[in-house]
């Protein structure tokens, strides 16, 4: 998902079924800068707000990216069985629930999205809430909520996370 932000992903699954650490499977995340957005980058100044401007910026001009049209009831069925999973802390079950709303493609729209990011923040999860956070800014590039949201996330020292943004 951090491809669009002009940083390539790697996630490496192990044959270990558990670590030591945490229950199930590793997984090693890391991230290589990709040349074709380094203009984002020099426009930007380096500065991370600026930077993810103009990747907003860029989604909005590009081609629209593949997003499931939901029946908004249907939807918002969907969205009240997360929150009140969430509402019991069965994190697991809600994040099955949405990621089987995805479409075969991974396509879904950025209210799933919003709502794993959410779910990741509350497992501790950072780098899988950076991935469907990034994806939500893709879908809703024009949306300033979702850019500050991923700003956080992208600069929150790690000790203090899972401090949610307050959007």
């Amino acid at each position: 998902l951090l491809r669009d932000l002009g940083l390539l992903v790697r996630v490496d699954r192990w044959l270990v079924p558990a670590s030591v650490v945490f229950p199930g499977t590793v997984s090693l995340t890391y991230f290589v800068r990709r040349s074709e957005f380094d203009p984002l980058w020099s426009e930007a100044g380096e500065e991370l707000d600026g930077f993810l401007q103009k990747a907003a910026d860029f989604w909005k001009r590009r081609e629209s990216i593949a997003e499931i049209r939901q029946d908004p009831s249907e939807l918002e069925a969907l969205l009240s069985e997360v929150r009140t999973l969430v509402s019991e802390q069965r994190f697991g079950e809600a994040r099955e629930i949405l990621e089987a709303s995805l479409g075969p493609d991974g396509a879904g729209p950025p209210s799933v999205f919003e709502y794993l990011a959410k779910i990741a923040v509350l497992e501790r999860d950072l780098f899988g809430a950076i991935g469907f956070q990034l994806k939500t800014l893709q879908l809703q590039p024009e949306s300033p909520a979702y850019r500050r949201n991923l700003l956080f996330l992208l600069t929150v020292p790690f000790a203090q996370f899972p401090s949610p943004p307050t959007e």
